[in-house]
């Protein structure tokens, strides 16, 4: 190394070291003076500093735009959460609305009839297959519903159960002909029996027939349940007289009847477990 520092090389580096440092005390004490060096320094240097100021302030923008998304995806994070959890209070507030309809119907079918016990049951499946309307609830026997138990709403007569297991039941409704319901005109009194029809579930009606030939009812009417026969209680609500026909088999007269329960829309329903002269079969 001790040979480096006697070499002309060296000597030449340190003459030219030193020629610059002169050189710029010098400027550096002339006020407004450019020596040729600083100006070609500068010269180069300008272009140079320009890109380092482009690319540090394109850094500063680029980071300063991660930032800001960042602070977006954040606040938008924060406002789904908020429409989460005012969508999931709204559901709750129509449930519970949904839920008091339903016991005020309760209590007024309670008021009404006394000595009926009720279960009730929220729709869970629909047979797309069945014509009828047939569909299951989420009520069983471990809840007390049974064979045969009448299903109502507050607006009518639904149907009967026909099947029950443990947790489930499948409620068959006013459109099948497998339902046999004894009922009658409150105006005219005529008496007769309801039961379902393939050509007239396919327009959501029902059969009102077995009318005795002097029958009076009318369009218009109202057909109840009689209670005859203990499958289904007096003074349920089948529905509303829509035409009167005349059969073509035996000549007789059947009201066609459309139902006051909406079958193919309800959700909530309640089973008769319990009434006054209910007996075990149909």
């Amino acid at each position: 190394m001790r040979y480096f520092f006697r070499s002309r090389r060296f000597k030449i580096f340190a003459g030219i070291t030193a020629a610059l440092l002169v050189i710029a005390i010098v400027c550096g004490a002339v006020l407004k003076w450019s020596s040729p060096l600083s100006a070609a320094a500068g010269a180069v240097a300008s272009p140079v500093q320009r890109f380092f100021s482009s690319v540090a302030g394109g850094a500063g923008e680029f980071f300063s735009n991660v930032k800001d998304g960042a602070a977006l995806r954040a606040d938008n994070e924060k406002l789904q959460q908020e429409i989460n959890d005012l969508t999931d209070k709204l559901i709750q507030f129509q449930e519970m609305e949904r839920e008091n309809a339903f016991y005020k119907d309760y209590l007024g079918l309670k008021e009404e009839h006394p000595d009926f016990t009720f279960q009730d049951a929220m729709v869970i499946g629909r047979d797309g297959n069945d014509p009828f309307g047939s569909f299951t609830i989420d009520k069983g026997l471990l809840q007390g519903v049974a064979l045969h138990d009448p299903v109502i709403t507050a607006e009518g007569l639904v149907g009967y159960i026909t099947e029950a297991s443990a947790s489930q039941s499948v409620v068959t409704t006013v459109l099948s002909p497998a339902l046999n319901a004894s009922a009658y005109g409150p105006r005219t009194k005529d008496n007769g029996i309801v039961s379902g029809d393939g050509e007239l579930a396919s327009r959501g009606l029902t059969r009102f027939g077995y009318l005795s030939k002097d029958a009076n009812v009318a369009v218009g009417d109202y057909v109840v349940s009689s209670g005859a026969g203990g499958i289904f209680p007096a003074g349920l609500l089948v529905g509303t007289v829509a035409e009167i026909q005349q059969d073509p088999m035996d000549s007789s007269t059947y009201a066609v009847v459309k139902p006051a329960a909406a079958l193919s829309t309800c959700r909530d329903v309640m089973v008769v477990t319990g009434f006054t002269g209910q007996s075990g079969g149909q």
